[in-house]
Parts: C-alpha cells; sequence; structure tokens
C-alpha cells in the first residue's frame, strides 16, 4: 500500500563488506520481503516491505556514492499457490 505501519517502521539496513573479496550479491524479493546475501552468504539480511504497485525497481548504493561496474540476471519467481 506504500504506507508505513508505524513512523518507526522505516529503517536503513547496512552490513560491512570485506573489501578484499569479491561483492557478489544475491537478492530474493518477492511481495512482502526482501532476502539479500553477500560475499558467499556470510553476510545476509531480510527486511519486510510494503510497497505501492508502482514501486518495481532495485536501486543499490555504495558508501562512497562512486560509481561502480555491476552486473547481473534476474528469474521471476513461481507461486508456491498454484
Amino acid at each position: 500500500s506504500g504506507m508505513a505501519i508505524t513512523p518507526d517502521f522505516p529503517l536503513k539496513t547496512v552490513a560491512p563488506l570485506a573489501e578484499n573479496r569479491p561483492y557478489d550479491l544475491t537478492v530474493i524479493v518477492d511481495r512482502s520481503s526482501i532476502e539479500a546475501y553477500a560475499q558467499g552468504s556470510t553476510i545476509a539480511m531480510t527486511n519486510l516491505v510494503f510497497p505501492s504497485s508502482d514501486k518495481n525497481r532495485l536501486v543499490l548504493f555504495t558508501a562512497s556514492r562512486k560509481p561502480v561496474a555491476v552486473t547481473g540476471d534476474a528469474w521471476k519467481l513461481r507461486t508456491i499457490w498454484k
């Protein structure tokens, strides 16, 4: 719905990455959650999301905001309800 449950609900989740390792990243997004796994799953995080229907993109930032090269693949998840 795009509406926060409480004013304290939105949060920013941060995890330090080891600079001497590749920044491999796996992100799994469904209707109400995002899971992220980095550096061989040594870093993992999950957050609930309640996006409005027009919010359909993923944006990544570095701490320094300097551009980095990123490549990736995307797959549509199949529902478990059918």
